[in-house]
């Protein structure tokens, strides 16, 4: 019978992560803390630098994917929903894509395309979009803060022998 792998030191603080995610939008009386939990799950990373990375990217795709659905919302706010849903959407993931792929950041492609959906197909009102994209935002930096925090505040067993190799050797 195999052995089962041990419970790692990532798994663990990205429940830490979620947790603090879910519990915070609960005290707060936050909408939804789906996108803080999956920004922190995202951004938590096996290093602090490629937390920062993963994070970085996570936030920047959200606010392009945003200021796409803001501006195709006006568009949209003057169009059948038909017309909009079927011709205009898929022209907005068509300009993602290409922007993303033209300054070299197709990294940023996958998530820019998801938020910008997510607001132009569940959002009819323009003034509740504006706000929808800046609270989504808002809750993904916050997820990102919370998975950066965590990785710096725990340390691995692995690290924390590298930190004391360090200090030994500067003795």
């Amino acid at each position: 019978m195999k052995k089962l792998p041990a419970l790692g030191m990532r798994i663990i603080k990205t429940a830490i992560a979620v947790g603090i995610c879910t519990t915070t939008f609960t005290f707060l009386d936050r909408e939804n803390a789906t996108l803080a939990a999956i920004a922190s799950i995202i951004a938590l990373q096996n290093t602090i630098e490629t937390s920062f990375k993963s994070g970085g990217n996570r936030i920047i795709s959200t606010i392009l994917g945003g200021i796409w659905a803001i501006g195709f919302m006006y568009i949209g706010h003057l169009l059948p929903s038909l017309l909009f849903r079927s011709l205009i959407v898929p022209i907005g993931i068509c300009i993602i894509i290409y922007v993303c792929a033209a300054i070299d950041k197709k990294e940023l492609i996958t998530i820019s395309c998801v938020v910008f959906l997510s607001i132009t197909l569940n959002y009819t009102e323009t003034a509740n979009s504006l706000m929808y994209a800046i609270n989504r935002i808002i809750d993904t930096a916050y997820g990102v803060i919370v998975s950066i925090v965590i990785n710096v505040l725990i340390k691995s067993p692995e690290k924390k022998e590298e930190e004391k190799a360090e200090v030994n050797k500067k003795d």
